[in-house]
């Protein structure tokens, strides 16, 4: 098996939709307004650029437009979830997003007589009591919502049309919701794999945006060679200091990389799953090398600025100030005693070994980088198959001796 990411969202199950790697989007997705589900509260993607949420105040006073027309209620769907559910399939394949997210919205949204019960309980008093009274009467026309496994296959196609749409955000929130409220199986198998796919998915997004990785790959955004540096914004010249690529990417990896243990310690023997873990593990790699390289950048550069260096200005400004006040007859005079004085000025050979120490700075340069990536051999991928089928043999002995061990007959006391 070919290790990289698998960016494909694969299902199990039947009524499940799945979309392959060509519709997984290329980039990070921008994030846009999802509908929270109050089922799975998860904490929110990293982005430099999204602004922070504000809880409202509850004792300030609101004012509603005079303008603003009351939102109608959502039209529920009144054919079988199945059906529903494969609209939603078509819709995904034809990558219309919108329209099958909305078609999602109306497959959990409530029908008339589950607003009235809804409204009722909430005002309280006789009609709360009548709400009661008739819940299994509503129940069994249908008019109760959708059980916890269909609501979770709801929000898991809601989650695959937010990835045709780049939206990151409704993608997670609506891949949390379906793990949450799905059972034990493959629905909240795939659930979470999806959900850390996302995260890694926001990770390589932020990792093309590392300098150093622009520059590997010759996409530098000023053009220059991959060797050549780019200077990074100086703060204090009118550059808002943004946050640092590298440490965005590095928690985004983080965060895939616990969601992908999560799926493992659910089962352990998806490929996918295990392939997508060790290329987090290399990226993770990549970046400490990164960070490495550049804090050794910055320990040279700290050492060739040399402090004698800095003084030489400000002498020749002391000699400059100085040959005005000399007759030019002395300058004529003595042509001979500005011989030792130029010989001072030529530059030293100890001088000189920060240039030629140049070209082998070219050439560690031209040396490859020890965070390049590299595909495996097939003898590694055997070695690693091998492995892992040792693995899952011990795991089979283990649980044959631990049902040995329950089955062992009790002795009577008799």
């Amino acid at each position: 098996m070919k290790h990289g990411l698998f960016l494909a969202l694969t299902l199990a199950s039947a009524p499940m939709i799945s979309i392959d790697a060509a519709q997984a989007p290329a980039q990070r997705p921008v994030p846009k307004s999802a509908p929270p589900d109050a089922h799975a509260p998860i904490a929110p993607f990293v982005d430099a650029q999204r602004s922070p949420i504000v809880a409202p105040d509850a004792n300030a006073p609101t004012t509603a437009s005079a303008d603003a027309a009351p939102t109608a209620p959502i039209e529920p769907w009144k054919e079988k979830l199945a059906d529903g559910l494969a609209e939603v399939r078509r819709l995904v394949e034809k990558k219309e997003p919108a329209e099958a997210r909305e078609l999602c919205e109306r497959l959990v949204a409530p029908n008339a007589l589950l607003r009235w019960k809804e409204g009722a309980l909430a005002d309280g008093g006789w009609r709360r009591s009548l709400a009661r009274v008739a819940a299994p009467v509503l129940e069994f026309a249908g008019a109760e919502p959708l059980s916890a496994p269909a609501r979770a296959e709801v929000r898991f196609a809601s989650g695959l049309a937010a990835v045709v749409g780049e939206d990151a955000l409704g993608a997670e929130n609506a891949f949390a919701s379906a793990q949450a409220l799905a059972g034990p199986g493959e629905l909240r198998l795939a659930s979470g794999y999806q959900l850390a796919t996302v995260a890694l998915l926001e990770a390589e997004a932020l990792r093309e945006k590392i300098p150093e990785i622009q520059q590997k790959q010759g996409q530098g955004a000023s053009g220059a060679p991959p060797s050549v540096p780019q200077p990074a914004p100086q703060a204090g010249a009118g550059v808002p200091n943004e946050p640092d690529p590298l440490q965005l990417a590095r928690a985004a990896y983080l965060r895939a990389r616990a969601k992908y243990a999560e799926r493992l310690r659910a089962d352990w023997r998806d490929a996918d799953t295990r392939a997508n873990t060790e290329l987090v593990s290399k990226r993770l790699k990549e970046l400490d090398e990164l960070e490495r390289q550049r804090k050794e950048q910055q320990k040279k550069d700290s050492k060739d600025q040399d402090p004698n260096q800095q003084k030489d200005p400000n002498e020749k400004k002391d000699d400059a100030s100085k040959d005005p006040q000399k007759p030019k007859d002395d300058q004529e005079r003595k042509p001979d005693e500005s011989k030792p004085d130029e010989k001072q000025d030529e530059p030293k050979p100890d001088e000189q070994k920060p240039d030629d120490a140049k070209p082998d700075e070219k050439k560690e340069a031209q040396q490859p980088k020890l965070g390049e990536e590299r595909e495996l051999s097939k003898e590694e991928l055997s070695r690693l198959f091998d492995l892992l089928q040792q693995r899952e043999q011990q795991w089979k002995k283990l649980q044959q001796q631990l049902q040995q061990a329950r089955r062992a007959k009790v002795k009577k006391d008799w």
